[in-house]
């Protein structure tokens, strides 16, 4: 489920559990190709389900807060965020190192998922707990960070937006 930044926060401190934040525009291509890489994957689905997943579209977007600009003001942008300290995730690098927070294979968003899940619980002390969370890199399920995958290649015809909520 998708919520606002306001609400996402709310519920991750709730239940110390990390946002992901997708920073993204209505009108921008590149958005829209974000939003197909998500509506096409269920290991994405599944993983978010580590995460409170915050759509920040347009006007929407906490840009009032520079800890979102990161390395500039593009999008779309994948920021992950702790509620609990209020603080970026930091440590997690995008395939393209001038555009860091910028994402767009299905591969690189779960490594990244992957990625910023364990640096979030190794972040917690013992007392804090792990908000019940099992670090991706630790599941068998297919979703560890370090598996070897297949290259990209998009030859499929690209999922419909008809039935989705903008990302």
């Amino acid at each position: 489920d998708w919520q606002s930044y306001a609400d996402g926060l709310s519920i991750g401190k709730a239940h110390s559990a990390p946002l992901m934040i997708v920073l993204h525009q209505t009108y921008c291509g590149a958005c829209k190709g974000l939003a197909r890489t998500f509506d096409g994957s269920t290991k994405i689905a599944e993983a978010a389900k580590h995460f409170v997943m915050v759509n920040a579209k347009n006007d929407e977007q906490p840009n009032g807060d520079s800890a979102f600009q990161g390395d500039g003001a593009y999008t779309p942008k994948i920021i992950f965020f702790d509620p609990v300290s209020e603080q970026v995730i930091r440590g997690i690098i995008g395939p393209n190192p001038y555009y860091k927070d910028f994402y767009q294979k299905e591969q690189d968003v779960l490594a990244a998922m992957a990625k910023a899940q364990e640096l979030f619980v190794a972040s917690k002390p013992p007392e804090h707990g792990q908000g019940g969370f099992t670090p991706l890199s630790a599941r068998p399920d297919g979703l560890a960070a370090d598996k070897e995958e297949e290259p990209y290649v998009d030859d499929d015809e690209p999922p419909s937006f008809s039935d989705h909520e903008e990302l």
